[in-house]
């Protein structure tokens, strides 16, 4: 599933740390259906080391893939689905399809492909203080320094993402300077 058209994807929107619960509860109404919970890593700074944790990307959205012959089951299932006690709603476009389109079904679909987790990426920046993103689910994405914490060895990152801005910190460890 997740190629071409045979996968359909949609989101549901639920109470923010319900995500989890909603996505197990999905996939065991669907076992041959898949539901994640977007992450991202990041570091957390404990003394002198850099820990690795994954924290939510999105709390409060479940996204789900289904395959295009299991559709009919879930209409027919989404109403008693979609009023559980921690589903708030199927999000639907205003036309009332809730398949998701364009630039939102990229989005969901480079989420499947890394697993549900935005991992940590490797970042350069330049002069002007504009970075590229060189590694990880966001390679190749540019941004820029916001700031630069030089307790916390980070620096703060904004890029574009779907056109929404969006902050991100990166250790050190994790910047070079471009040539």
């Amino acid at each position: 599933m997740g190629e071409g058209n045979t996968a359909w994807r949609g989101c549901f929107f639920c109470k923010s740390g319900k995500e989890q619960d909603v996505a197990r509860q999905f996939e065991r109404a669907f076992p041959d259906g898949k539901a994640l919970v977007p992450t991202r890593s990041r570091y957390r700074r404990v003394r002198d080391t850099a820990i690795e944790e994954r924290v939510t990307l999105l709390p409060g959205y479940v996204f789900f893939e289904l395959a295009a012959e299991r559709v009919r089951d879930l209409e027919t299932a989404l109403p008693a689905f979609s009023h559980t006690d921690s589903v708030l709603k199927l999000l639907r476009y205003t036309d009332g399809g809730w398949r998701l389109r364009d630039y939102d079904d990229r989005f969901a679909r480079l989420l499947f492909e890394a697993g549900g987790n935005i991992g940590i990426s490797q970042a350069c920046f330049d002069v002007n203080k504009r970075i590229r993103i060189l590694g990880g689910f966001l390679k190749d994405y540019e941004g820029s320094i916001v700031r630069v914490n030089r307790k916390a060895r980070t620096v703060e990152v904004r890029v574009d993402l779907q056109g929404k801005k969006v902050s991100m910190r990166l250790g050190y460890e994790m910047v070079s300077a471009v040539e």
